[in-house]
């Protein structure tokens, strides 16, 4: 199965409508806390909100799927995240709560 439609049937069964992909993901990352209204931003303010510092947005993403035990290329691991459909509310990570700890 591919990333999109990995992505695809992993936020349909969590509820999201079945309208465009990029559109159920942004509404999945503003359910987690993010505000922005465009995907990148969204991103960018989930992944700080996990604790990962925005140097880059696949530097970023990378260092916390890696977080979560996932291994490979960004790819790979973007594939194995969707098709697990991991909880809509993604457990933190060893790296995360060191952080929360630190400067929280």
């Amino acid at each position: 199965m591919s990333i999109n439609d990995a992505r695809f049937a992993c936020l349909i069964s969590r509820g999201f409508d079945s309208e465009a992909t990029n559109d159920m993901e942004l509404k999945w990352l503003v359910s987690l806390g993010a505000t922005s209204s465009d995907l990148n931003g969204a991103w960018k303010e989930f992944l700080e909100l996990q604790g990962f510092l925005y140097t880059t947005y696949p530097d970023a993403k990378r260092a916390w799927l890696l977080a979560l035990g996932y291994s490979g290329s960004t790819q790979d691991m973007l594939n194995q995240y969707w098709s697990d459909c991991p909880s809509q509310y993604p457990e933190e990570s060893t790296y995360t709560q060191e952080y929360k700890n630190e400067y929280v």
